[in-house]
């Protein structure tokens, strides 16, 4: 028997100098209800890339400010990646204007 594969959502990302994604705060999602389940944590770009690999679904969370409010939204999915090098990592499947791996790093500071 299998397990049930799961949905998670990445809303912080510390990346490496070449702009790879290092580790990130994941919580776990819940599909129906579209709703956060369980407690934020911090894993390692390999971590995540298992996930992946395993059949689970990880997207992007993204916040948008103006003078008025704050609006998050999902944004697409990640993909597990191998670098030039052989290294393993994950990147957005759709690289969207402030939907990239680069527009989650603004949460980082409130987390790390």
């Amino acid at each position: 028997m299998g397990r049930s594969m799961s949905t998670y959502g990445i809303y912080g990302a510390q990346l490496d100098i070449n702009g790879h994604v290092l580790r990130a705060i994941i919580r776990q999602i819940d599909p129906k209800s579209k709703k956060w389940s369980g407690l934020p944590r911090m894993w390692d770009v390999n971590q995540i890339a298992r996930r992946i690999a395993s059949g689970d679904t990880v997207y992007g969370i993204f916040t948008t400010y103006d003078d008025h409010m704050q609006e998050t939204f999902r944004g697409p999915k990640l993909k597990r990646v191998v670098y030039f090098r052989g290294d393993v990592g994950v990147d957005v499947e759709a690289n969207e204007l402030g939907r990239t791996v680069y527009d989650l790093v603004q949460h980082v500071a409130t987390h790390w």
